[in-house]
């Protein structure tokens, strides 16, 4: 019964915060004066610190950094894209493609069902595409977020539920912001923005340690940096991400990707 509990109130919780739209959307009204020429400082000012790093190539002496902003919850995501400091474009994220597959796990409730999973993506394809999406800078972005936001519908139905919950309720808060401080550290040690384009392999190390896997893609080594917390009362789409680091033959950072460009690493 403890359990149901537990897992009630953290539904709860989930289904609160997805509810409150109106503050979160609230940096809107400066995201349309984002514009095309600004520097990274000056969208910064205008959006807040609070980006993750989609990639980062070196291609043909342009310095290209692609961040993405998050509004609302749940999250819709835009693409930053900087070529050599400056302001280029702002997009949509490219769409992922998903097929369903027969569940092969333990749990004997999903026996027979079938799991939706991501096509797995090049990299390298998928930068391309997002740097020829067409640009939104501007009042188009704001266009943007507003269309692919779900209206908010707040269900009386909670009402009764807080009640029920509530005795556990301020030990999941604490819990909640327990988790939010550990994210918080993880995302300042495994911050990919570190990386100098072209730096060696043994800078990248130097920063972050071991990676927690390696491998090839394409002829060239990848290392996937990141840490799992197994982090259960904060939102999925807060938690710190892995981040993939490719090397040329020389030893040499070329690129580095998040998880939207490789395939999960969680």
């Amino acid at each position: 019964m403890k359990k149901f509990y537990q897992l009630l109130a953290i539904a709860l919780l989930s289904l609160s915060y997805s509810c409150i739209r109106s503050d979160q959307l609230s940096d809107i009204d400066r995201l349309g004066a984002v514009t095309q020429g600004m520097s990274l400082k000056e969208v910064e000012e205008s959006l807040g610190p609070e980006h993750r790093l989609q990639f980062h190539v070196l291609e043909k002496s342009v310095d290209c950094l692609c961040l993405s902003y998050a509004f609302g919850k749940p999250y819709i995501l835009l693409y930053f894209v900087f070529k050599n400091g400056t302001l280029d474009k702002i997009s949509e994220p490219p769409p992922f493609e998903y097929h369903d597959i027969e569940y092969n796990g333990d749990s004997p409730e999903m026996k027979g069902s079938k799991i939706s999973i991501r096509v797995p993506v090049d990299p390298w394809n998928r930068m391309e595409i997002t740097l020829k999406c067409p640009d939104l800078s501007g009042h188009l972005a704001v266009d943007s977020i507003l269309k692919r936001c779900p209206k908010d519908e707040t269900s009386l139905a909670i009402v009764p539920v807080f009640i029920i919950a509530a005795p556990i309720l301020p030990f999941l808060l604490v819990g909640r912001a327990n988790e939010y401080r550990v994210n918080k550290r993880t995302e300042e040690k495994y911050d990919p923005q570190k990386i100098v384009m072209t730096s060696s392999s043994n800078d990248v190390l130097g920063l972050y340690g071991a990676p927690v896997k390696s491998g090839e893609v394409n002829g060239l080594l990848v290392d996937t940096f990141g840490i799992d917390n197994h982090l259960s009362l904060i939102d999925p789409s807060d938690v710190a991400p892995f981040f993939n680091v490719v090397y040329d033959k020389f030893g040499k950072v070329r690129a580095v990707f998040s998880d939207d460009f490789y395939p999960k690493s969680k």
